[in-house]
């Protein structure tokens, strides 16, 4: 039987909010580790562990996609962006793997001359795909049951770069590397994921739009800014 150590748990930051009746973050964590704890005192709890249902499966699926059009979105924004800022004509986006996109937002919006709340808006949309890409990737490459009885997942993988890639410790042949995601708050972090693709979608138009217009803008305030 394979054996399960190091638990890493999916710490949701930014789900507190009184409007939802969200308690704080440290309370969420607290709770997490707590779940953890109960679950893990049982030396057969992966045993007990349940097959996902079809809402599980709607739900992993709807992240990924939501994430994968974030991510599209992003990389549009990224193009259109550079070329406003660098007469870049190229589609440099494209070649980037998923971290970098995250990278490259955050330089496009130090580069940015134009309208603040632009470059607002996409330090915004940067800051919730890095806050959920590992757990974009962990539904998408892990295996994940439910925890009977609570409103979490578990995600679990025998890949050692999957392991080493999580928390820098390797595991060995009769280990595997697993996680707890809650649902609750996560549900949460989705809808903001997706008023943030939407935000970046349009975002990615209007700038390719005006694009000719905003590159020539962007050259006479640096021209004024050298004078």
């Amino acid at each position: 039987m394979t054996k399960i150590v190091r638990g890493i748990m999916d710490r949701i930051r930014g789900a507190a909010s009184a409007r939802n009746n969200f308690r704080s973050s440290e309370d969420l964590v607290a709770n997490l580790e707590g779940l953890l704890a109960a679950l893990t005192s049982d030396p057969n709890w992966l045993k007990k562990t349940e097959l996902l249902r079809d809402a599980d499966f709607a739900f992993i699926g709807k992240f990924i996609q939501v994430y994968c059009s974030a991510d599209f979105n992003a990389r549009a924004t990224i193009n259109a962006m550079r070329f406003i800022t660098k007469a870049e004509e190229t589609d440099f986006a494209s070649s980037l793997n998923d971290s970098d996109v995250i990278l490259h937002l955050k330089i496009c919006t130090s580069e940015w001359t134009g309208a603040p709340h632009i470059a607002e808006g996409v330090c915004k949309a940067a800051s919730t795909l890095e806050m959920h890409r590992t757990h974009r990737h962990g539904f998408a490459h892990w295996v994940v049951r439910k925890v009977p009885k609570q409103d979490a997942l578990v995600i679990l993988t025998k890949n050692s770069k999957e392991a080493i890639r999580r928390d820098n410790f390797a595991q060995g042949r009769d280990e595997a590397k697993f996680g707890i995601v809650q649902l609750r708050p996560l549900r949460h972090e989705l809808d903001k994921l997706m008023k943030h693709s939407d935000y970046l979608a349009r975002l990615a138009s209007n700038l390719e739009d005006n694009r000719d217009l905003l590159r020539s803008e962007h050259l006479a305030r640096s021209i004024s800014a050298k004078a």
